[in-house]
């Protein structure tokens, strides 16, 4: 008994309490949809007793969803939404999405990133240094949000609201066999895949490909040059392969076979 009191105050010391984690949420500017689409995961977060802040770019304001508020909130007599494009939205109505498509809204992304830098550098770096147990980012659009992560000491989540895509996948390593995956980006006049048919094999590996470079090469470049005047090592490539984890909310039998060691479905 003498000797088990020694140890067990020894013991004792090396204890640190469990605290409730401040964990943030950041979404793709004025990410009203995006933010929805996450919130069965963070309610249930909530739930458990963490404290969870919602940051996006907002023009002016957006709905908080009940979360402790960090958004940035842009006057809109000075400033407009850079997703508000007549042209973008005609676009989604009279043409099909695909691989390419994809560059514009993270454009948009970019741009507003520019604003923030441009208008709110201050805050930008406020989020930089303010203190996050866990920063849970969107995967898509997200670039100040990007930048930010990626010079906080917090680790960061990727959140998926859709599909993990090809591109995104491969930069963080999924043993998924693309070619043999249904396309992100279904034509409307053949919303099939047989993969026993030549043909649909080659149409995703194609696709593949061409997200790889748009992901990889354009995007990732445009958003490098929104962010270098305050992360000028950003690589998207990177961002991706240092996530902690990543989740989607895509229901896992659409997901396709693929191993599940580094993400939650």
């Amino acid at each position: 008994m003498g000797k088990t009191l020694p140890l067990l105050a020894i013991f004792l010391l090396f204890i640190h309490p469990v605290h409730n984690a401040k964990i943030l949420l950041a979404s793709m500017p004025q990410g009203r949809s995006h933010t929805g689409s996450f919130m069965a995961l963070i309610n249930e977060i909530k739930r458990q007793g963490h404290e969870i802040w919602l940051y996006m770019e907002a023009y002016p304001s957006e709905k908080n969803f009940g979360l402790k508020d960090r958004m940035l909130k842009i006057a809109s007599q000075y400033r407009t939404n850079p997703f508000a494009s007549n042209e973008f939205e005609t676009f989604q109505w009279r043409h099909d999405f695909d691989a390419t498509s994809q560059m514009f809204p993270f454009f948009y992304g970019a741009k507003s990133c520019d604003i923030m830098l441009q208008d709110h550098r201050d805050y930008f770096y406020e989020m930089v240094g303010e203190h996050f147990d866990l920063i849970l980012t969107d995967t898509l659009f997200a670039v100040c949000a990007y930048g930010f992560t990626s010079l906080n000491k917090a680790s960061h989540v990727l959140m998926d609201s859709t599909h993990i895509e090809s591109a995104t996948g491969s930069m963080r390593a999924y043993g998924i066999n693309f070619a043999l995956s249904p396309r992100s980006f279904m034509p409307v006049q053949d919303a099939e895949f047989r993969p026993d048919w030549f043909r649909y094999r080659l149409s995703s590996t194609f696709e593949w490909i061409a997200n790889f470079l748009i992901s990889g090469i354009v995007v990732n470049e445009k958003m490098k040059a929104s962010l270098a005047p305050v992360a000028p090592s950003f690589s998207f490539f990177d961002y991706q392969k240092e996530a902690s984890l990543s989740f989607t909310d895509m229901p896992t039998d659409l997901l396709g076979p693929f191993p599940r060691t580094n993400d939650v479905g």
